[in-house]
């Protein structure tokens, strides 16, 4: 496994074969490097068979938090997003730097 797990994929399968699976959409949310990560994931509601696959060592991060909820925002980037907010801060002590950041907000 890689130590920054980029290379976990999950899937579902309808019964133990593993055959025409699904991709199930996946979120890192912590981790500590080579130890360990918590992983968010949309499990199916049809109680299929659920398997966790690791191992590529060329496999690249495929997390996405918007395949994954119905609603979400990892606030990446220096931008918010105005499609999915409205910005209301006329002092200016909300800011985005990968991450949402609140400055001295009362």
């Amino acid at each position: 496994m890689q130590d920054d797990f980029d290379d976990l994929r999950f899937y579902s399968f309808t019964d133990a074969s593993e055959i025409d699976g699904e991709v199930v959409p996946h979120v890192v949310e912590s981790k500590t490097d080579g130890v360990s990560a918590r992983v968010l994931l949309r499990t199916p509601a049809d109680g299929s068979f659920l398997y966790m696959y690791h191992g590529n060592m060329n496999a690249v991060g495929v997390e996405n938090y918007e395949e994954m909820l119905t609603w979400g925002d990892d606030f990446q980037g220096t931008v918010i997003d105005t499609n999915k907010w409205i910005e209301i801060d006329p002092s200016t002590k909300i800011t985005q730097n990968n991450g949402l950041l609140l400055n001295n907000v009362a």
